[in-house]
């Protein structure tokens, strides 16, 4: 006899967190989170997206699945559905699972006030959260992975098992997927291939001024030296000359560099927002809105603290997906500490060569420490090229899974 899985037993049961669990673990992958609360013999489900959840498809799905699951306590389901952060459902469906759903809408905000709809909300969002104060919601996720549950044996089942009953296309037309954001996704690849090409020309750039700096900073040392060496004085001469003929391409190459690091920067606040627009359609609850990442970058202060927290919290994200994301997660958390020791080393740097430059004060010393910031500032854009390369990977990866 088939032993079944104890997390299946609870929600036959009518656990709400591990019916919840079952469901999530289905549509998460389509951008759509359920809640759930059991009240007497009723289950109200809650279903979030980025975008509206497809009511057709999701009252069959969850007919489904509960009928499949046969939980005895369960005789009725109310359904919502709704946008992330809206407060009002955008509609709402009574099941008796005795009967067939209707594939007219009984209900929708039209036939109920705005008022009661958003009442109901509030009242359905506390009642979880009290639960799962009692609940750990990890043990019951937790369980799935430990079970290792094929997907096909659990009561709820995805749009590939119903494809032969017309609804693998509704689904598809439901989920993030659609042709909008795959535009979009293509958009944003776009964008990081343009940033990656620019931050190689920046990086090519800070390279001639490593040299740059390096050849300033030893032409004293040679300069002694070839003084007591040469006594005809010709190959000081062609030094000095080769010198000379260097700094001449200081001034285009220092205003080229400037431009572009402007564009640089420009295209990184507009892959950024890019970049947390697309996460947050497609990692569930993701925190950080797309112009909440572009101030904490831009912000004086606040971006110190800023900048940790956006590329922190992805890299946390992705620690709990599946192991491609999870790797990528680690290798972002691993840069992060980098980034802030050469912007920081930059900053400090450029302001002790200014600061030196603007008072005379040069000396054998002065070029050593333009040699440093220019060293600092290329590691700076190693560092940021390879960061923006681990986050092209995730979208890349996350568009391959969904």
């Amino acid at each position: 006899m088939t032993r079944i899985p104890p997390i299946i037993e609870r929600a036959k049961q009518g656990d709400s967190h591990a019916i919840a669990a079952l469901i999530n673990r289905h549509l998460q992958v389509q951008g759509v989170t359920a809640k759930t609360k059991v009240k007497g013999d009723c289950l109200r489900l809650m279903l979030e997206g980025n975008t509206v959840p497809n009511q057709e498809v999701m009252v069959q799905f969850i007919y489904q699945g509960m009928t499949k699951l046969a939980a005895k306590s369960i005789k009725t389901v109310k359904i919502y559905g709704k946008q992330t952060h809206l407060d009002f459902p955008a509609w709402s469906q009574e099941l008796d699972l005795g009967e067939q759903p209707q594939p007219v809408l009984n209900h929708s905000p039209l036939e109920e006030s705005s008022s009661i709809l958003l009442i109901r909300q509030r009242q359905l969002d506390q009642e979880i959260e009290r639960t799962e104060e009692k609940i750990d919601q990890n043990q019951v996720d937790g369980e799935l992975e430990t079970q290792n549950l094929n997907l096909s044996d659990t009561p709820f089942v995805t749009a590939e098992i119903y494809q032969n009953r017309g609804i693998a296309n509704s689904l598809n037309q439901a989920s993030p997927n659609s042709k909008a954001q795959r535009k979009k996704v293509r958009v944003l690849k776009q964008i990081s291939r343009v940033l990656i090409a620019f931050l190689g020309l920046e990086i090519s750039f800070n390279s001639l001024f490593v040299i740059y700096a390096a050849v300033w900073s030893t032409s004293y040392y040679i300069y002694d030296l070839l003084d007591v060496a040469d006594t005809t004085g010709i190959l000081i001469y062609l030094i000095h000359r080769m010198v000379i003929f260097i700094d001449s391409f200081w001034n285009p190459l220092e205003l080229i560099s400037d431009c572009t690091y402007t564009l640089v920067f420009l295209l990184s606040l507009v892959w950024l927002h890019r970049v947390h627009g697309y996460l947050r359609t497609h990692l569930p609850d993701y925190p950080i809105t797309p112009w909440g990442a572009v101030a904490r970058f831009v912000i004086p202060f606040y971006s110190f603290w800023g900048i940790w927290n956006t590329l922190n919290t992805l890299a946390q994200r992705l620690k709990v997906q599946e192991a491609k994301l999870a790797h990528l997660g680690t290798s972002l958390s691993r840069w992060i500490p980098w980034l802030y020791i050469t912007l920081f080393g930059s900053n400090i740097l450029d302001r002790m060569y200014w600061y030196g430059f603007n008072n005379a004060n040069q000396g054998y010393f002065f070029p050593w420490l333009f040699f440093a910031y220019a060293s600092t500032t290329l590691f700076l854009s190693l560092v940021w090229l390879k960061i923006v390369r681990i986050i092209s990977q995730v979208v890349v990866k996350t568009g391959n899974r969904q």
